[in-house]
C-alpha cells in the first residue's frame, strides 16, 4: 500500500492516503514510531544517524505483521553523525576517474555477454551520453541498428553502498530493456529474456517499459483473444468441425492519478470494443439445431466489430467504516457486467452456463446487450450490497448489425423503446477459520418490451422475473508451511504464508419467469471447480456443470391447442472441462459438451461435442 507519488504523511493523512481505518492507521503509526526509535538509540551509540529508512506490514486475517527487513543498511540510510550537519547530507566519499572509466567499461562488456551484441562506447558516433538527474544516459544503435538506452549513475556523486544496490539492477535493465522480452531474434543465451517474457501477466510484455509508465499516469490497456474448436461427433444432422474466435480490447483510466488531483480519487473512464468471427465454419450452434439459450458456443452473438462499452465510474472510499460504501456507474454500459456475476461460470463453454443463464430465451440477455443506463451500488456493512440498474430496453438489441451503435436503440421504430430495470441484493461471507468466500445473492429484472401471450388473449407491456444465485467455496487446502524470516532484520519474525487458492468451490443459480409470455419459466445451473487437483498443477482448474430449462406450460398448451404434437418440454446441458494455465497470460482447455432434447422435443436428437478453447491475455 503506498500513496500515490512521494507525499510526507502526518497524523490523519496516513489514513486518507492509505484508505483503511483509523484504529489500524494509528497501530502503523505508533509501531512505525516505535520501532525507529528503538534503531535511532542504537545506531546513536554506536555514532551513526539513520537518515531515514521503511517498514513494511502486512495483514494476516484481521492481524498486522512486521514483513520484510528493517533498520539495514539496505532499507536504511547510514551517516557517520561526526560527518553530519542539520540539512545537510554528509559528503560521499571521492572516485578516482580511473575507477569510474574501469567499471563502465565492465559492464559495457557485461552487456555484449548478456545480449551477444556490442554497445560502442561513450564517444563512437551512435552513441551520445546526455546529462541527466544524478547520473547519464546513453542513447542510441547498437552495430545490428537496434535501438536502446542505458542508464548509468554519475559514480562521482554517490557512494559505494548505493553502487553495490545499482550494479545488480543495472544488469538486468540492460538485458530486459534492450533485449526486449520476448523478441528474441537471435542465437546466444537468451534463457532469462524468454523467462522474463514467459512470466509476466500478458503476452506482449510490458512495452519496453512502456505499460507501467502508463499505469502509474492512471491508464490501463487489456487485451484478450479467446479460440474455441467445436467438434461436433453426434448431432441430429451428424457430425463437423467448427473454430470460433472473441478478440477484446479494454481500457480504462483513473482520473486522480492521471491528472494528479485528489479531489477526482475514485473516479474512472473506461471503454472497450471487440471482434467475433462471423464466418459460417465458426457457427457450431446452427448445426445442432438447439434452442439459442443452449448453444455449443457462446460467441455468436453480436459477431463482427462492437463497441461494447464506455462511461464513466466512481467507487467511494471508505465511510463509516464501509470500504467501497458507494459505487455509481453511468454511460454505454453492459448490463451483463454488473449483475449475475458469476465469475466460475464463465470458465464454460456453453452459452447458457456461461452467458445466458436462463434470461436470453426470454429477454436479450448476453455480453452483446449494450445499452445507455446507470448503476447505483450502496453496502450497508462489508460483506451485504444493495445493487439497482435503469437502462433502455430496446427491441433487437444484441444484433449483429448494430455494431454496438445503437444508440437510438430501435431506430426502425423509437416509439418502442422502453426501460429496463434490475435490482440485487447480496451477502459476500468469508466462512469459518478457512475464510472461505462465498456470494448469495437475490435479483429481479424488468424488460419493457411489448410481448404478448400465448394464448393470444393478453398482452403485457413487458417481461419479467426473479433469480438467487448462491457461490460458495467449500474447501481450503492448507497454505505452504510459513518461511522463516530473511535474517535481514534485527528481529527476524516469522513470515505467515497467504491463504491457498487451491481447493473446491461451486457455483449454483436458477430464474423462474411467469409462463404466460416467457419462453423459459425455470431455469437451474449448477457446478463445481477444483483448483490445484492434480499435485505441482497449482493454478489448473478442473470443472463440470449440469443446466436445465424447463419450458413455458402456456406455450406448451397453446402448441398442443392448435395442433402441435411435439412440443418443447425441457432442454439439458452437460459440461466437463479441465483448464490447464500455460502460464499467466495463456490457458489451453479441452472440455466435453452432450446437449439432452436441444430444442426441448424429441424431434432434434441428442447432440455430444468434443473441442478445446484457447485463451491469451496481452
Amino acid at each position: 500500500m503506498r500513496p500515490a507519488g512521494n507525499q510526507k504523511l502526518r497524523g490523519g493523512k496516513i489514513r486518507e492516503a492509505f484508505d483503511f481505518g483509523d484504529a489500524l492507521a494509528h497501530q502503523v503509526r505508533s509501531l512505525t514510531i516505535d520501532l525507529y526509535q528503538h534503531g535511532r538509540a542504537k545506531a546513536a551509540a554506536a555514532g551513526i544517524v539513520i537518515a531515514d529508512t521503511r517498514f513494511e506490514f502486512g495483514m494476516a486475517g484481521d492481524e498486522l505483521l512486521l514483513i520484510d527487513e528493517c533498520l539495514t543498511p539496505d532499507s536504511s540510510r547510514f551517516w557517520p553523525a561526526a560527518f553530519c550537519q542539520p540539512g545537510n547530507s554528509p559528503p560521499a566519499p571521492p572516485l578516482p576517474d580511473d575507477v569510474v572509466a574501469r567499471t563502465s567499461e565492465k559492464y559495457i562488456e557485461a552487456f555484449k555477454q548478456l545480449t551477444g551484441r556490442k554497445l560502442l562506447a561513450p564517444g563512437a558516433s551512435n552513441l551520445r551520453w546526455v546529462k541527466v538527474s544524478q547520473g547519464f544516459c546513453a542513447a542510441g544503435v547498437d552495430e545490428n541498428f537496434r535501438a536502446g538506452c542505458i542508464f548509468l549513475p554519475d559514480m562521482r556523486k554517490t557512494n559505494t553502498r548505493a553502487l553495490e544496490r545499482f550494479f545488480p539492477a543495472l544488469l538486468a535493465g540492460l538485458l530486459l530493456g534492450l533485449t526486449g522480452a520476448g523478441y528474441c531474434q537471435e542465437s546466444g543465451d537468451r534463457g532469462s529474456v524468454v523467462a522474463g517474457w514467459w512470466d509476466g501477466k500478458y503476452l506482449t510484455g510490458d512495452w519496453f517499459g512502456a505499460r507501467d509508465a502508463l499505469a502509474d499516469r492512471g491508464i490501463q490497456f487489456k487485451g484478450k483473444w479467446v479460440g474455441v474448436y467445436y467438434g461436433v461427433v453426434d448431432s441430429e444432422r451428424g457430425s463437423r468441425g467448427f473454430f470460433d474466435q472473441d478478440l477484446s480490447f479494454d481500457a480504462e483510466v483513473d482520473a486522480a492519478k492521471l491528472t494528479g488531483s485528489p479531489a477526482l480519487q475514485g473516479w474512472t473512464g473506461f471503454g472497450g470494443v471487440r471482434w467475433r468471427d462471423p464466418r459460417a465454419a465458426s457457427n457450431p450452434n446452427t448445426f445442432v439445431e438447439g434452442n439459442p439459450m443452449f448453444n455449443p458456443g457462446r460467441y455468436q452473438s453480436g459477431t463482427q466489430w462492437r463497441l461494447t462499452h464506455f462511461g464513466l465510474g466512481y467507487v467511494s472510499g471508505e465511510v463509516f467504516g464501509i470500504k467501497s460504501f458507494l459505487t455509481l456507474k453511468g454511460g454505454w454500459l453492459q448490463p451483463q457486467k454488473d449483475f449475475i456475476v458469476q465469475p466460475l461460470s464463465l470458465l464454460f463453454v456453453n452459452n447458457a452456463i456461461g452467458s445466458s443463464k436462463g434470461l436470453s430465451y426470454n429477454m436479450p440477455w448476453s455480453s452483446s446487450l449494450s445499452t445507455w443506463g446507470g448503476m447505483l451500488q450502496v453496502k450497508p456493512s462489508n460483506d451485504l450490497y444493495l445493487r439497482g440498474g435503469l437502462y433502455m430496453a430496446a427491441p433487437q438489441a444484441t444484433a449483429s448489425g448494430n455494431h454496438g451503435l445503437g444508440f437510438e436503440g430501435y431506430a426502425q421504430n423509437p416509439s418502442r423503446n422502453d426501460l429496463m430495470m434490475m435490482a440485487e441484493a447480496g451477502w459476500t461471507p468469508r466462512l469459518g477459520s478457512s475464510r472461505l468466500a462465498g456470494k448469495y445473492a437475490f435479483g429481479g429484472y424488468y424488460f419493457g418490451v411489448d410481448a404478448a401471450s400465448f394464448d393470444g388473449k393478453s398482452s403485457s407491456d413487458g417481461v419479467y422475473g426473479f433469480y438467487f444465485q448462491a457461490d460458495q467455496m467449500l474447501f481450503r487446502e492448507p497454505a505452504a508451511a510459513e518461511k522463516p524470516g530473511s535474517g535481514k532484520s534485527f528481529k527476524a519474525p516469522a513470515l505467515p504464508a497467504p491463504a491457498s487458492s487451491q481447493g473446491l468451490s461451486m457455483f449454483s443459480y436458477l430464474t423462474f419467469a411467469p409462463s404466460d409470455v416467457n419462453l423459459v419459466s425455470f431455469y437451474f445451473q449448477s457446478g463445481l471447480v477444483y483448483q490445484g487437483l492434480i499435485p505441482g498443477r497449482d493454478s489448473d482448474q478442473a470443472m463440470c456443470a449440469i443446466a436445465y430449462g424447463s419450458y413455458s406450460k402456456d406455450r406448451i398448451n397453446a402448441l398442443q391447442a392448435n395442433g402441435v404434437t411435439d412440443q418443447p418440454n425441457f432442454t439439458m446441458v452437460l459440461e466437463a472441462d479441465y483448464r490447464i494455465h500455460v502460464n499467466a497470460w495463456s490457458y489451453v482447455q479441452p472440455y466435453a459438451q452432450y446437449l439432452v432434447r436441444p430444442n426441448g422435443t424429441d424431434a432434434v436428437g441428442n447432440a455430444a461435442v468434443l473441442g478445446f478453447m484457447v485463451g491469451l491475455a496481452f
